[in-house]
């Protein structure tokens, strides 16, 4: 009898628990680890994160930024190729062999990463037509393709698993993609840009588990389902546009709204605050004015900022209302508003990812959202799982 109670309440405490655990069977954990400024859209309909950090971002706009070179010369800063600017170039020398750039100890051997770069070959050169994507080695990697497109600036992406801790890029002839390739003039030359590499957008695939966690261990777990787009986040409409505070605004008790933007305060805050709905919605925000005495500040909840200066910033929303607020002043001041904008973000950019709360779903929500999950945390501890 003892033994069967234990197994009942054993059973009474899964099947309360079962929704908030991870699945964790036959679940291979692929990356694990702390990530710092995550935005988070946990709203039915438009869940997804962003602002996800890449492995490594490359910046040529002052130099070769940690790129050395093997069988050639390289050069930061370069401009005006196809249009576009702050171009790494290598100019091959005049000898037989392999010519490369290179970048060496900053990826982790048998890690799976995603790298895109832009590239571009001029045409009519005396031997290079094109660059591959080699190892440390200068040997192939699995799954890596030469690359031959002409005077044209060319984005190349592809995920890899790195068989070493650096990689090189290599000017190729057009012979199949030779590497070892000799240049009598010593001249040609090939261009790289924008190059970035990331440990989780390998995973954005429909195939991998997210889970987030916040500092007090509470959990948002979901399915990555599609990168964002490289042509960057979409906006909603303007949820402020056209304020004025004289319509649908309710000031506090003691504050004063005297047109359609400037309020006075009638003790040590002022706020005026308007409802409506935008509770778990990624906003982008700012607010630009003038205080008397105190701080301005756009909140959700009386408490929760969403804008604090004319620089836009992310905030996830918690609450159903907004409120222009002047905060740690004194009875009497005025607040004068000169312009403040408050959208959702509708859609990640190439750093974040869309949520679905299954494997093949096309729902896009979290799976899984503790209700007293912390948003707008300064870091989150983030677990990515295979799903079978």
């Amino acid at each position: 009898m003892k033994r069967l109670c234990l197994i009942l309440a054993f059973l009474f405490l899964f099947t309360q628990t079962a929704s908030a655990m991870p699945l964790l069977i036959g679940q291979k954990v692929v990356y694990r680890g702390t990530i710092t400024g995550l935005r988070i859209s946990a709203v039915d309909g438009t869940a997804f994160i962003d602002n996800l950090p890449y492995t490594y971002q490359s910046d040529f706009s002052a130099g070769v930024d940690g790129w050395t070179q093997y069988g050639g010369t390289n050069a930061g800063n370069i401009d005006s190729i196809g249009g576009e600017d702050n171009w790494l170039r290598q100019t091959l020398s005049t000898a037989n062999d392999a010519h490369a750039m290179i970048r060496s100890a900053f990826l982790t051997v048998g890690k799976k990463y995603t790298i895109s770069f832009k590239y571009y070959v001029p045409s009519g050169q005396t031997v290079v037509a094109g660059i591959k994507l080699v190892n440390a080695a200068g040997t192939t990697i699995t799954g890596v393709t030469y690359q031959n497109t002409l005077d044209t600036v060319t984005t190349y992406t592809v995920d890899f698993v790195s068989p070493s801790t650096g990689i090189q890029i290599r000017a190729t002839n057009a012979a199949g993609g030779n590497d070892l390739i000799q240049d009598p003039g010593g001249d040609d030359v090939f261009y790289i840009k924008d190059i970035t590499i990331s440990e989780i957008q390998p995973y954005m695939d429909g195939n991998h588990q997210i889970e987030i966690y916040d500092a007090s261990n509470r959990m948002l777990r979901g399915v990555l389902k599609a990168a964002g787009e490289e042509t960057g986040e979409t906006l909603g409409g303007d949820v402020l546009a056209g304020w004025d505070f004289t319509s649908g605004w309710t000031p506090k008790a003691t504050t004063t709204i005297n047109d359609n933007n400037t309020f006075t305060a009638g003790d040590t805050s002022g706020y005026v605050t308007k409802t409506m709905t935008i509770s778990g919605k990624l906003m982008k925000s700012s607010i630009d004015g003038s205080v008397t005495i105190g701080t301005l500040l756009i909140v959700d909840g009386y408490s929760s900022l969403i804008a604090n200066s004319s620089t836009p910033i992310y905030r996830t929303a918690t609450f159903n209302n907004i409120s222009v607020y002047n905060g740690f002043t004194s009875a009497g001041s005025i607040t004068d508003i000169i312009s403040m904008t408050s959208q959702q973000v509708l859609t990640p950019s190439a750093l974040g990812a869309t949520i679905v709360s299954a494997k093949g779903g096309t729902t896009y929500n979290f799976s899984y959202r503790n209700p007293d999950f912390g948003f707008n945390l300064l870091s989150y501890y983030v677990i990515i799982r295979a799903i079978r």
